[in-house]
């Protein structure tokens, strides 16, 4: 390792999953991006997982999901966790990252591993469907694709900013 080795990254994502309630962990993906999302896609998504075609589904069709499923839309912003050398490159890694918007980063250290961890706030989570039924219209999962348009594009900014 010369001063930085990377240990895990994303570059953000606009993600529609179905996951079980009553487990934190587990789903199935029904859509997964790192560019750019439009309505249809997002729509198709749901569509698909039902067996209306898109020219006969209705605002509120029902999505075949096990139990009481909670089918969410999301916008995950970048992470990198990278192992430094030392906690001096860390904290000027850190702060860099800091200046560029990127403002949950932190250094942790575990054993002998200095990790710093890049990520921002830059959040949107919102259900979209719940055990077998889509609950938002058309309007609302069209405004749900330009805010997480929105924040994608400002993750954009702060990477090119730290790069």
């Amino acid at each position: 390792m010369r001063d930085f080795y990377t240990t895990s990254s994303c570059s953000g994502r606009i993600s529609i999953m179905s996951q079980p309630l009553e487990r934190t962990k587990g789903g199935k993906w029904l859509l997964v991006t790192h560019d750019k999302i439009n309505y249809s896609e997002a729509k198709e998504a749901l569509i698909n997982l039902s067996n209306f075609s898109s020219s006969t589904a209705p605002t509120a069709s029902v999505v075949p999901m096990g139990g009481e499923d909670l089918v969410v839309f999301r916008f995950e912003p970048m992470v990198l966790s990278v192992e430094c050398r030392t906690l001096a490159l860390a904290d000027r890694l850190v702060q860099r990252a800091i200046l560029c918007g990127f403002r949950e980063s932190g250094i942790s250290s575990v054993k002998k591993r200095v990790m710093a961890t890049i990520r921002t706030s830059l959040r949107l989570e919102a259900p979209v469907g719940k055990g077998g039924r889509l609950l938002v219209s058309d309007e609302y999962l069209q405004i749900l694709c330009a805010l997480a348009n929105d924040k994608l594009h400002q993750n954009w900014i702060r990477m090119d900013r730290f790069h």
